[in-house]
């Protein structure tokens, strides 16, 4: 054939082919290491509960630092209440944004100003996440139904009582 150019391909060819299957084996080692090891100690040890209140408490610190840094009444990118763009009625969440930014702001009065109710929820939801059976009864359904609709047919009234309801801008 060639001579020595030839042994040196087939030396090459050999040699890839060791390499190969010495790496193959080398990761498959590694690879079937790490999933034993994610099954073991990711998967098994980290609870449900403890996913989820890591992902909430992630959240609510990242809607905590957008809040302190951002007015929403400038801001364009934060969201708009939809309910109030299309039919021209608050909603009862409209001016919740604004109220907890005044929330943590310490400006309490405006934050009641903004949204009346919004406390008063973020109160039950906190009861209802505490002891889950309170939720689960008819009457507390019916009350929490009743109070949201109430204020929401209230805040809408054009007379002077009930436009203190109504979110400042």
């Amino acid at each position: 054939c060639c001579g020595s150019r030839c042994s040196q391909e087939s030396r090459n060819v050999v040699v890839d082919w060791f390499w190969m299957r010495y790496c193959f084996q080398r990761h498959r080692y590694w690879l079937t290491n790490f999933r034993r090891l994610f099954r073991k100690f990711i998967i098994m040890k980290i609870s449900r509960t403890a996913l989820l209140a890591a992902v909430l408490i992630a959240v609510v610190t990242s809607a905590v630092i957008i809040l302190l840094n951002c007015d929403p009444s400038q801001c364009r990118w934060l969201p708009k209440c939809v309910f109030f763009e299309l039919s021209g009625i608050y909603c009862p969440g409209c001016g919740a944004t604004r109220a907890l930014r005044a929330a943590l702001h310490g400006d309490v009065v405006r934050s009641l100003r903004c949204n009346v109710l919004l406390f008063p929820l973020l109160i039950s939801a906190a009861l209802f996440l505490w002891k889950p059976q309170w939720a689960l009864k008819p009457s507390v359904a019916w009350s929490v139904a009743f109070t949201v609709i109430a204020f929401t047919l209230l805040r809408n009234l054009p007379w002077h009582p009930f436009i203190l309801l109504a979110p400042i801008p």
